[in-house]
């Protein structure tokens, strides 16, 4: 595909293949999703499915790319999945309108997918997809939030960190559930953040 003729020239053909032949797991696409998403569909990705029962509201448009004054109302991964398919229309894109907590339906086969990315808000939500995906053997990868900061700075990243002085849920979670505190440091040792006090700036320093 001429669209893609730079990244192949750069990475190579088989490079290229390898990303086509792809299958991505993406849970969420706002604030954080709707730009992976993004990124992947223009990396020339293959097959990407898309969980998320959202719908855009007009406070989503100052940070996320599918929130348009055109789109508020509508389904998230419909208008991603729209937005998606004019960016790279070879694309499989599979929408699943629904709010991941678990997989007990087993609507997701975990095994399937070559990479599994989560952008979702939910902490028992973020565990399930680090659990599900540890079973799997699939590479997972988990942003954590820092709505409302600004200081990066402030970031630390360490389970052992979370249980003494972090999130109360995670704390309370991963302290009175050794086989999740063992599989998140086995799985992704990074996956959890520990805010050090205040992330926001004074007035003064904003631009």
């Amino acid at each position: 595909m001429e669209e893609f003729i730079r990244e192949e020239m750069l990475i190579g053909t088989d490079g290229f293949n390898k990303l086509k032949n792809s299958r991505i797991l993406l849970f969420g696409v706002g604030g954080v999703g709707s730009y992976v998403f993004e990124a992947l569909l223009r990396s020339g990705i293959g097959h990407i499915d898309i969980v998320d029962n959202d719908t855009v509201a007009l406070s989503n448009i100052n940070r996320q790319l599918i929130a348009l004054h055109s789109t508020v109302g509508e389904y998230k991964v419909d208008v991603a999945r729209k937005r998606g398919l004019d960016i790279n229309p070879e694309c499989h894109i599979n929408v699943y309108k629904q709010f991941f907590i678990n997989n007990d339906e087993n609507v997701f086969d975990f095994s399937e997918y070559d990479y599994v990315i989560d952008a979702i808000d939910t902490v028992s939500g973020k565990l399930s997809i680090i659990e599900n995906c540890k079973k799997a053997d699939t590479p997972v990868i988990s942003s954590m939030g820092t709505g409302n900061k600004l200081d990066p700075t402030k970031l630390e990243k360490a389970v052992q960190k979370v249980i003494a002085e972090g999130n109360e849920q995670v704390r309370s979670i991963l302290t009175h559930d050794e086989y999740l505190h063992e599989l998140i440091d086995d799985c992704c040792p990074y996956v959890l953040t520990v805010i050090k006090g205040p992330m926001t700036l004074p007035s003064d320093e904003l631009v």
